[in-house]
């Protein structure tokens, strides 16, 4: 998952920082590609990559994940030592020693979720209960939210916040990406992203921007089809790509007249700070985990009553002068609060105390 949404701009600015060589140990790093391996080699020098086989020549194979084939895989090609997974999928067995970072509240035992993914991840739950040794996660809502769905309240939990990188906060020379105003999500289009609700919400608000959508869409194993109608159906006035990552996504982001987070659910979410830090303002759901770690920097809505989302949508469109400069300049300071340096560290800092001391 080294470039796939936030889980991979977790992992590549977490190994881009960490000096895994001072651990002392051996160390294994597991990819999907070679192309992949090339990037981690640049900032692990000293690592060994492997090509997990199942993805040598298949270049994007969903049945791998969260089933038999990865736990055979681990089972053949893992055999003691320490072990870090940047995911809730654990390998059952192998591992003498595990680290887990868990980036949701349990998301994946709730109703939103196909029943028969649910007992797959109950059992990796259960599991994780009973083998790791620390579990990282990213918010006190999703500390909170694992001890009560998983029932990991014995487990040892490490917070550890996400951070924001410096390009976002960088004034980049670029052209406007489109000709026309525009609102910007970031994000899927799983049911809990409550997309079906914004695009509603937009065609009530009758604002002058059009709503450019930007996520992986096409392939999200939960995909919500009630928004992809919705998304149809509204035509030229939402913008729908794919997947964009880098340079582009700042692009669109910076040139918007705003970001929208409608969430029904998040444990930290990303896409909320790397606005701020690009200088736009921030319209989001009035949910704890957001409310808690961005407290009077968003503008905010009730997630589940359209009219509302509709209203902020026109609150955040009539933004001007006096206004919008101070809730840009104030979220750009608040940003700079969440520093990838200091994830790094302290997730460095459990990795030792497990694995080495």
């Amino acid at each position: 998952m080294l470039f796939s949404g936030g889980v991979g701009t977790y992992l590549q600015n977490l190994m881009a920082r960490m000096p895994l060589q001072e651990l002392g140990l051996r160390i294994v790093l597991y990819v999907r590609t070679a192309e992949d391996g090339v990037w981690l080699q640049h900032y692990q020098p000293r690592a060994e990559i492997r090509v997990c086989p199942h993805w040598s020549t298949v270049k994007d194979c969903p049945h791998w994940l969260y089933g038999i084939q990865e736990q055979l895989f681990w089972t053949k090609y893992l055999n003691g030592g320490a072990f870090w997974a940047p995911y809730f999928n654990i390998p059952f067995f192998g591992p003498e020693k595990l680290i887990v970072t868990l980036h949701d509240a349990a998301f994946h035992l709730t109703p939103n979720i196909f029943l028969l993914y649910r007992f797959y991840a109950r059992a990796v739950y259960w599991r994780i209960g009973r083998k790791a040794d620390a579990i990282l996660t990213v918010s006190e809502f999703a500390r909170k939210g694992i001890e009560k769905r998983a029932g990991l309240w014995k487990s040892p939990i490490h917070v550890i916040n996400l951070g924001v990188g410096e390009e976002w906060f960088a004034l980049e020379e670029t052209q406007r990406p489109y000709p026309f105003r525009y609102f910007i999500y970031v994000g899927n289009i799983k049911p809990h992203k409550n997309l079906p609700r914004l695009l509603k919400a937009f065609e009530k608000a009758a604002v002058e921007q059009k709503l450019v959508c930007v996520g992986a869409f096409k392939n999200s194993k939960f995909r919500d089809e009630e928004a992809m109608t919705e998304i149809k159906r509204l035509g030229d006035r939402v913008v729908f790509t794919d997947e964009i990552i880098g340079k582009p996504l700042r692009t669109l982001v910076k040139h918007s007249d705003g970001l929208v987070v409608p969430s029904l659910e998040e444990a930290f979410s990303l896409p909320p700070l790397e606005g701020m830090a690009a200088g736009v303002p921030i319209l989001a759901s009035d949910i704890e985990s957001l409310t808690d770690l961005h407290r009077g920097k968003l503008l905010l809505c009730d997630p589940y009553e359209i009219n509302d989302i509709a209203r902020g949508l026109r609150e955040m469109a009539g933004l001007q002068g006096v206004a919008r400069e101070r809730i840009i300049t104030d979220g750009i300071a608040h940003a700079r609060r969440f520093n990838w340096d200091k994830t790094a560290k302290e997730t460095f800092e459990v990795m030792k105390k497990v694995f080495v001391n």
